[in-house]
């Protein structure tokens, strides 16, 4: 579940409404955001924009058909279950999982939030622009990812070697 949430982005109440249904795990694989399981109720994502279509990464796609393959035939539907098969409680997930798994590994403190700014982290350092994030994490506009993410986006103006790329080189006259 932390690598899928690294993966893709998305918040926790929307990878706890998952359903296998909501997974394309063909050609062109990607997670389809339709709702989310928040305070103990399924609904509508956060917002219009929070609808959307992930990609997933070749080796994310691997694992969820491996997971997908070993519950065949079992009941629930859901992608990322709880022990008794039902929804997943965000509480408990950070508080008997993820803590603990912070405290072994001897870092500070970590919640679900957490993969998604690292996702988010290696967009920008992959060269993804504003509007590729904001439309990858499903924020109703870019001023909203420009905002939380601002310090991840590089500062200044840079240097201006790459016009000599772009218009060759030019002899002084």
């Amino acid at each position: 579940l932390a690598e899928f949430l690294i993966h893709t982005g998305l918040r926790i109440s929307e990878a706890i409404a998952l359903t296998w249904a909501d997974l394309d795990l063909g050609v062109e694989p990607t997670v389809h955001v339709r709702r989310r399981y928040f305070r103990g109720q399924l609904g509508q994502p956060k917002s219009r924009n929070s609808i959307r279509k992930v990609p997933l990464s070749p080796s994310t796609t691997e694992k969820l058909r491996a997971l997908r393959d070993a519950r065949e035939g079992q009941p629930p539907d859901l992608v990322f279950p709880s022990t008794d098969g039902g929804y997943l409680d965000p509480h408990n997930l950070r508080s008997r999982v993820i803590r603990p798994a912070a405290r072994a590994a001897g870092i500070g403190r970590v919640s679900p939030h957490m993969f998604r700014h690292t996702c988010a982290s290696l967009l920008f350092e992959h060269g993804r622009n504003i509007k590729q994030v904001q439309e990858w994490l499903g924020h109703h506009d870019a001023s909203i990812t420009l905002r939380v993410y601002i310090h991840l986006v590089d500062r200044g103006v840079g240097d201006a070697a790459f016009f000599d790329q772009i218009t060759g080189p030019q002899s002084p006259h």
